[in-house]
C-alpha cells in the first residue's frame, strides 16, 4: 500500500500544493538554503513572509519550505526535482539545530530550566523522603552495608556526609534561598556565555520594551526585530524568550525609560 493511499483527498491536495510551492520557492527564494543553516522552518516562513506572499496556510508554507530544501522524489503526477541542500549537508544542519534546540530550552526557561532553585530542591527532598518512607535506595541498606559500600566505592560516605551537612545547616546549606538564587543567576549567566549564548543587554531590553508598546508588534515580531538588529540574523531571541524577558523585567524597564 502506497503512503498516499492512506491520505484523504484533502490531504493529497494539500501535499500537492506544498510540493508545487517548494519548486516555486527554489526559483524565487533560493536564499532559503542559506537561511536554513541557522533558522527553523517557522522562522524562514516569517522572515520571507511566505504565507502572505503566496496566500497559503501555515502547514502548506511549512511543507513548501521543506520540499524546497529536501526536493521531491516524484509522484502525485508532479515531476521530481532536487533539493537546495544535499542529504549529507542536511544531516549536519539537523544536528546543529538539535543542539541549538537544547540551548533554547535553557534560554527560554523550559523543561528542567523553568524550575526555580527552590522548586528543584523541594523535588529533591520529596524524592528523598519517599525513598526513606518506602525503604528504597540506600535507605534499604543496614549501617553495616552502608559502611561496606562506603569503603568499596567511596560515594556512600559522601552522600551521608551531605545529608548531615544539610541537617546541621553547614557548608552550602547554611546559605539563604536568596544567596542560592543569586548564585544560580550568576552561574547561569556565566554558563550561557561559555556555551556561546548571548545574555540580554540593557540596550536590547529597552529596545524590546519600546517595540512592545506598539500595538502592531507581537512578541514574535519583536524577536525577529531583535535578531535583525542585535544578532546578525541569527536565531538568538525567540517568541518565548521575549515574552519571559518582558514579563520579568517590565517594571524595571519602565523605571529605566522614565529616567531617560
Amino acid at each position: 500500500m502506497a503512503y498516499t493511499d492512506q491520505l484523504t483527498s484533502r490531504q493529497i491536495s494539500a501535499l500537492r500544493r506544498s510540493i508545487e510551492l517548494g519548486r516555486t520557492l527554489q526559483k524565487e527564494r533560493p536564499q532559503i538554503s542559506r537561511l536554513y543553516q541557522n533558522h527553523s522552518y517557522s522562522q524562514i516562513i516569517d522572515m520571507l513572509d511566505i504565507q502572505t506572499k503566496y496566500d497559503v496556510e501555515y502547514e502548506i508554507a511549512r511543507g513548501g519550505v521543506r520540499f524546497a530544501i529536501m526536493g521531491h522524489s516524484g509522484g502525485l503526477r508532479i515531476k521530481a526535482y532536487t533539493g537546495l541542500i544535499s542529504k549529507k549537508e542536511r544531516k549536519k544542519i539537523e544536528i546543529k539545530h538539535r543542539i541549538q534546540g537544547g540551548n533554547d530550552l535553557y534560554e527560554e526557561g523550559r523543561g528542567i530550566h523553568e524550575q526555580t532553585i527552590e522548586e528543584r530542591r523541594e523535588l529533591g527532598r520529596e524524592g528523598g523522603n519517599k525513598s526513606l518512607r518506602e525503604r528504597k535506595g540506600y535507605h534499604a541498606l543496614t549501617k553495616e552495608q552502608m559502611s561496606e559500600n562506603g569503603r568499596r566505592y567511596g560515594f556512600m560516605g559522601g552522600l551521608i556526609g551531605g545529608n548531615k551537612a544539610y541537617e546541621e545547616g553547614v557548608g552550602v546549606h547554611q546559605r539563604t534561598s536568596e544567596q542560592h538564587s543569586e548564585d544560580g543567576s550568576i552561574g547561569g549567566k556565566n554558563s550561557a556565555i561559555e556555551r556561546g549564548q548571548k545574555p540580554w543587554s540593557d540596550k536590547e531590553r529597552k529596545y524590546a520594551y519600546r517595540l512592545s508598546l506598539k500595538t502592531e508588534y507581537t512578541h514574535r515580531q519583536i524577536a525577529i526585530a531583535l535578531n535583525l538588529k542585535f544578532h546578525h540574523h541569527r536565531k538568538t531571541r525567540t517568541t518565548i524568550a521575549v515574552s519571559r524577558m518582558l514579563g520579568k523585567h517590565r517594571g524595571l524597564l519602565e523605571d529605566m525609560l522614565e529616567r531617560i
